[in-house]
């Protein structure tokens, strides 16, 4: 039986009815382990209160309804993260450095809340027709196609053929799915979770350019 936290401690604790980190994020974090684990659809919003120990006013009262509350936590984060990428696309720095921070990006995005990063590839692999899936996909189509115009600024690209260059971005991609599914379900001991996303960003594309640079130098 979980205790029931105090509706007014909680709302008393917010400011300007700001979602507040003993409210908000405690339900947030409940919900995100529940569809982390269950997915959206099977997790009702009595489920979510109960294992918050809140009441329904107070899911609410923070977020209008599941649907907002999954926005929020899914969504808006995903939104976030596509602009640091676009930013990453129009860059001034080397391509290399930008694909290395495209990939650090993506990796950092899973290790700041795992429980939010697996909801959001239950989302990706699942089916699509939903709001929320649609959503992840679109970020997918989008997240691609800045790898993809990064990948194209690269000087040795530059001639290459169509083709070698998105085997190229389906690698880096590639990469970036294996590596994030396998940070997410080992343990947070395990080597992976001991490198910083960004030196394990650089390992990892640094490989795949030095193979995809010496296959474009045979085919020329």
């Amino acid at each position: 039986m979980v205790a029931k936290i105090s509706d007014q401690a909680l709302i008393d604790s917010s400011r300007a009815g700001e979602p507040s980190p003993t409210a908000a994020q405690h339900l947030g974090q409940t919900a995100l382990k529940l569809f982390a684990r269950k997915g959206y659809t099977a997790t009702s919003v009595n489920e979510i209160v109960e294992a918050a120990g809140v009441t329904k006013p107070m899911l609410y009262y923070y977020y209008g309804s599941k649907e907002q509350l999954a926005r929020r936590l899914v969504v808006e984060p995903l939104e976030k993260l596509t602009e640091k990428l676009k930013a990453l696309e129009f860059d001034s720095a080397d391509p290399l450095d930008r694909e290395i921070g495209w990939l650090t990006a993506q990796l950092e995005f899973c290790r700041e809340d795992a429980d939010r990063a697996r909801f959001v590839f239950a989302l990706y692999f699942g089916p699509l027709g939903a709001e929320l899936a649609d959503a992840v996909a679109d970020y997918g189509y989008r997240a691609k196609q800045i790898i993809l115009n990064i990948a194209k600024s690269r000087p040795h690209f530059v001639d290459s053929c169509d083709e070698l260059i998105h085997d190229y971005v389906r690698a880096i991609h590639g990469q970036m799915v294996s590596t994030a599914i396998e940070i997410l379900y080992t343990d947070p001991d395990s080597p992976l979770w001991q490198v910083s996303a960004h030196d394990l960003a650089v390992r990892l594309i640094t490989d795949l350019d030095q193979g995809y640079l010496n296959s474009s130098n045979k085919s020329g």
